[in-house]
């Protein structure tokens, strides 16, 4: 089954969020003590960027929730989102120091504690949180928000640390196991190219390099590709 209703392109003409929010309204006061309906409204309002008024609602919801409902795994992740969007980084890692404790298995909770020490500038923990990523691997269906929590994202995230610590070459490593986690991706071709341009003067090996990464770099789309990369790289 295809459902395209939540779509932005089909959200935007029929206007689903004006709908949505009155009628979640009148059933939040004909039941104001139902955290599901709270969760519901909620997550309108995140989707419409009210980001604090969401967070409120979530938090009620979870006063409320009894944790061994379904949603309620989706709720925890929807707070750490919304303390990650307002810098409440504290309060979110506690949350998700939480959630990890109730569901042990959901890696998303830990990538998200990983990307706050990232923006805290605690490299080491952050490191430490997506080794931590990919030993969990990905969750079960259930406790899945984010694809690839388990292993493209903690494996991107640690490329850019190294790189941003002038670790080129480590940092390169990563990138090309994100790459082969996720070969479709190839934004990360420019990453390692990047990675190794400086980390060697032999720029015909970086030449070398990246070209093996193609299946064939005779067709077009690939040489197109390739020469962008090098272009970015100033390897005229």
């Amino acid at each position: 089954v295809y459902h395209y209703g939540y779509l932005n392109n089909v959200v935007n003409a029929k206007e689903k969020r004006a709908r949505n929010i009155p009628i979640l309204l009148k059933q939040l006061e004909q039941n104001p003590d139902n955290s599901f309906n709270m969760f519901n409204l909620a997550n309108e309002y995140m989707a419409q960027k009210r980001i604090d008024e969401a967070l409120s609602l979530y938090m009620k919801a979870y006063e409320k929730a009894d944790k061994n409902q379904s949603f309620t795994p989706h709720l925890y992740f929807r707070i750490i989102a919304c303390l990650y969007d307002l810098n409440k980084f504290e309060q979110a890692v506690k949350t998700a120091d939480e959630g990890l404790h109730i569901y042990p298995k959901c890696t998303d909770f830990e990538f998200y504690k990983g990307l706050i020490y990232y923006r805290k500038n605690l490299h080491l923990m952050a490191v430490e949180t997506f080794n931590r990523c990919l030993e969990m691997g990905e969750p079960p269906t259930e406790l899945r928000f984010i694809n690839g929590c388990g292993n493209v994202r903690p494996l991107l995230c640690l490329g850019e640390i190294y790189y941003a610590n002038q670790c080129y070459q480590k940092s390169a490593e990563y990138f090309i196991k994100a790459l082969n986690a996720d070969n479709a991706n190839i934004s990360i071709l420019y990453k390692i190219a990047q990675a190794l341009n400086k980390s060697t003067n032999n720029k015909s090996y970086v030449l070398k390099f990246i070209s093996s990464l193609f299946a064939d770099i005779t067709h077009h789309p690939n040489a197109i590709v390739l020469a962008d990369i090098l272009i970015q790289q100033e390897l005229y």
